[in-house]
């Protein structure tokens, strides 16, 4: 899961990358030289520059303010953080609290998170609230919860659901921007 979450983000990046590039430089240049060549067969050589230029210049325009609308390349999630932490079964615990605190006063409401299960099974809720083995949701080994708001990611809660007595491995990728 992990792989496919990480490779699904790179798609992502390079793709509105291409994209916002295509819009704000690709379109105009191509509509300018078409523009240049249409007119260099009508009249003069001249008039075909200035015609090109006009056209470039109005495209270039038109897509900056596109652009600027819609600008998604800062909204992908950028990895900012990675820790491993040890969830005990006696004892619900949550993300740690000095690494929380730096990170919502770098990032605000901007944060989100994934969570990995890398050894046992664990029971979690995101409401603040204390989970049990038997009364919250479950995430079993190699499994993952996304952790969408910084609300989530406060009040989030875990306790190992697995055997007596037996403590669960997490692995926790905080992120800049909203995870989809």
């Amino acid at each position: 899961m992990q792989g496919c979450a990480v490779s699904k983000i790179l798609w992502e990046i390079l793709g509105n990358i291409v994209a916002y590039y295509l819009v704000i430089y690709v379109i105009p240049l191509l509509g300018g030289l078409v523009m240049l060549f249409w007119v260099k067969q009508k009249e003069n050589l001249w008039r075909g520059v200035i015609a090109g230029l006009m056209c470039f210049t109005c495209l270039l325009v038109v897509s900056s303010i596109l652009a600027s609308h819609y600008d998604e390349v800062s909204k992908i999630p950028v990895p900012v953080a990675y820790e491993e932490i040890k969830v005990p079964a006696e004892t619900a615990v949550g993300l740690p609290a000095a690494t929380l605190k730096n990170l919502i006063s770098r990032y605000g409401d901007n944060l989100s998170a994934i969570v990995y299960v890398k050894d046992n099974i664990i029971a979690y809720r995101i409401d603040g609230g204390i989970p049990t083995a038997t009364t919250a949701q479950q995430v079993m080994p190699t499994g993952g919860l996304y952790l969408q708001s910084v609300a989530a990611v406060k009040n989030f809660r875990a306790i190992s659901a697995g055997p007596v007595g037996v403590s669960t491995l997490i692995a926790v990728n905080y992120f800049k921007g909203r995870i989809r």
